[in-house]
């Protein structure tokens, strides 16, 4: 992994639909992944992010970026479009 062009390990749904589960799920090969990541200089971004389960316990396993419906429904382009530029005339606000 050392020598990939990469800066960003993305870690597919199928690992983290069972994040936070109470049986422990995926969490010690999620944690052990971004472990790995982070001890890479790599970002990691965690897919099929789709309750707040899914978010804390993301968070607590270290991840950096997060996608999914929790974050945000698709959306069109132009819709896109339009949000940014809305978006973009705020202030910005952390997200804890």
């Amino acid at each position: 992994m050392r020598t990939f062009p990469a800066d960003l390990l993305k870690l597919d749904g199928t690992l983290v639909r069972d994040v936070g589960r109470t049986d422990g799920g995926d969490d010690p090969m999620v944690r052990s992944l971004i472990q790995l990541a982070h001890s890479l200089n790599l970002i990691v971004c965690a897919e099929w992010v789709t309750t707040e389960d899914h978010v804390q316990r993301l968070k607590v396993l270290g991840c950096d970026l997060l996608q999914g419906n929790r974050i945000g429904e698709p959306i069109s382009a132009e819709a896109f479009a339009t949000k940014l530029r809305r978006v973009s005339a705020q202030p910005s606000q952390a997200i804890d």
